[in-house]
């Protein structure tokens, strides 16, 4: 499921079942523009609590 943007007022969703991806999943995202800067608003994101400064399941980078 990896993804690329490039063009601008996109919205993007990820296909899941019942809410939920698949184990062990991996999906990438890339966004790009031109100018430079962006804007992203989250309606939903759910990822899991890590431990102190590590991430071991879900993360946004």
């Amino acid at each position: 499921c990896d993804v690329s943007i490039t063009a601008g007022n996109s919205q993007i969703t990820f296909p899941m079942s019942n809410d939920y991806y698949l184990y062990n999943d991996e999906c990438t995202l890339t966004i790009t523009n031109e100018n430079g800067c962006m804007m992203l608003f989250f309606t939903s994101l759910d990822i899991d609590e890590g431990l102190g400064d590590t991430c071991y399941n879900d993360y946004l980078m």
